[in-house]
């Protein structure tokens, strides 16, 4: 029999992903209202994290996290070998194709967004590690999703809430499969394209990598130079996965 989980303790992690998913800040209110949760029991939670730096608040006391938190995070992408020897690589491309690269995995019917390599350029995609995006809007979503059977597909987007059209999602799924990459043409951000290859360890994702723009800098040379980047880094990461024996996870499920 599973034993049940401890509440007060599940009640501090849900205060904490709701102040990742707000990057612009929260108020006790408003997470009262997503939590679903009293003001009075939110606040000395709230104050608690403050206190010790995992949150933060502003004067017109919107609350965001903390420095604490941000070192978590940094600590647990440097625990990985393979999150440093992903992050070099997409440092490469960068390098290369002067526009953000990102790296995501699936979560359920979202991808997360695990690691990110910001260009210099002045006009670029604002982005975060931690941001959760439905999978079907994304390109980093379709290449993960186009492993999936039909049915699987099926089975997890057509029992959601959203309003999903799914036959737009398997042709995605079908471009994928046919073609090795996946694009996002301005449906997450109307002024954002996105390209997208997944990194399959033994004929299983394990991630999926993209190269973000802006739509006015999108043009057929910049387009093959960016797909050709992300197929080279793609082959030599995939090298790295299979000669590797053992399971890689690059998030603790």
């Amino acid at each position: 029999m599973r034993e049940e989980l401890h509440r007060p303790t599940i009640r501090v992690l849900e205060i904490l992903e709701c102040l990742a998913d707000k990057k612009e800040g929260i108020t006790l209110t408003e997470l009262s209202t997503i939590t679903g949760y009293s003001k009075s029991t939110i606040f000395p939670i709230i104050k608690t994290l403050v206190e010790h730096n995992y949150a933060k608040s502003d004067d017109s006391l919107r609350y965001t996290l903390g420095f604490r938190a941000c070192v978590l995070a940094s600590a647990f992408t440097n625990s990985s070998q393979w999150l440093s020897l992903i992050h070099q690589e997409m440092q490469q491309i960068v390098d290369n194709c002067e526009e953000v690269c990102q790296l995501g995995v699936l979560d359920g019917d979202h991808v997360l967004y695990i690691d990110k390599v910001q260009s210099k350029r002045t006009v670029q995609l604002i982005s975060y590690i931690g941001k959760r995006l439905p999978a079907e809007k994304t390109a980093l979503g379709k290449t993960l999703i186009a492993n999936l059977s039909e049915a699987e597909i099926l089975k997890i987007f057509s029992s959601n809430q959203k309003n999903i059209n799914i036959n737009k999602l398997l042709n995605g799924v079908r471009f994928v499969k046919e073609h090795g990459y996946a694009i996002d043409d301005r449906e997450v951000n109307e002024e954002t394209k996105c390209y997208a290859v997944a990194l399959y360890q033994h004929n299983k994702p394990i991630a999926a990598l993209s190269v973000s723009l802006p739509f006015f800098r999108d043009t057929p040379e910049t387009n093959q130079k960016i797909l050709q980047q992300l197929f080279e880094t793609k082959k030599q990461i995939e090298t790295a996965f299979n000669a590797y024996t053992g399971t890689i996870e690059l998030v603790s499920r």
